[in-house]
């Protein structure tokens, strides 16, 4: 019995050590990629916040949204410096959402890489590899993973609740040509399967019925379904309700490239 209880013991302290090792481990590329985005910040300038009034329902009418920068201004030629990938930022005002985007060979690299290249489980913020780097496309696709700490795109799944969406209507997209709104419509789970990350359309009764079902789909009401014409932008991370899971938020980008906003 002594020797089973001291095999016990033994095995019990190896598994301590073992998950305590995997805990500083996943703790330390948290702080890593958190500090080397953190560092990123310094390239970016917002000024002139405005809070707007909510008008999405009459639950919703009067409530503060958070204050939208009228500004954002980066110095993209620096970010160039250090990773020429970089095509845009991505900002979602009242979040942790404030990251640079890059656009690899593949979708694949920046799955595990950040924005300098370094391996990490945090990875980057990356716009699909086969999307028009200046959101012209009828659907560009933005992927971020969800992470425990709350960093990357972990704030998407916020929009579950709908007066989040009502304080959070709006995504800045700051390109070299300027900066574009996106004003969100969309946002639910879906299924890789689903259609949700369709990128081309036959025709515009086609692309007309995609939005609708977008829209039907949506874990919050009130918003208003775009038009064939309006150029879209779906940011998609993981999300753990089933198998291959994601949760996916939409959003129709307002004004030409070289619009300021």
């Amino acid at each position: 019995m002594r020797i089973i209880y001291r095999l016990f013991v033994a095995l019990f302290t190896i598994g301590v050590f073992i998950s305590g090792g995997l805990l500083y481990r996943e703790f330390s590329e948290y702080k890593k990629g958190t500090d080397s985005y953190g560092k990123l910040e310094n390239f970016v300038t917002t000024g002139n916040y405005t809070a707007e009034k909510s008008g999405a329902g009459d639950a919703d009418a009067g409530q503060t949204k958070a204050v939208i920068p009228e500004t954002l201004e980066v110095d993209f030629d620096a970010l160039r410096q250090l990773n020429p990938d970089v095509t845009g930022w991505i900002l979602l005002p009242g979040t942790r959402i404030n990251y640079p985007i890059v656009q690899g060979e593949d979708n694949e690299y920046y799955l595990t890489c950040l924005f300098d290249g370094t391996p990490n489980s945090s990875g980057a913020i990356f716009m699909d590899a086969a999307a028009s780097s200046d959101f012209s496309d009828d659907n560009t696709i933005i992927y971020g993973h969800h992470m425990k700490n709350g960093s990357m795109f972990a704030d998407l799944s916020k929009y579950r609740d709908e007066g989040f969406f009502a304080e959070h209507p709006v995504i800045l997209l700051a390109t070299p040509g300027g900066t574009l709104r996106a004003e969100v419509f969309s946002a639910y789970v879906a299924d890789v399967k689903q259609d949700a990350w369709r990128t081309v359309f036959s025709d515009s009764g086609d692309k007309e019925s995609w939005l609708a079902g977008l829209t039907a789909r949506s874990a919050f009401a009130g918003a208003e379904t775009p038009g064939a014409d309006d150029r879209i932008v779906t940011l998609s991370t993981c999300t753990y309700e089933f198998d291959d899971a994601r949760f996916v938020v939409h959003a129709a980008v307002q004004g030409e490239e070289t619009e300021k906003y």
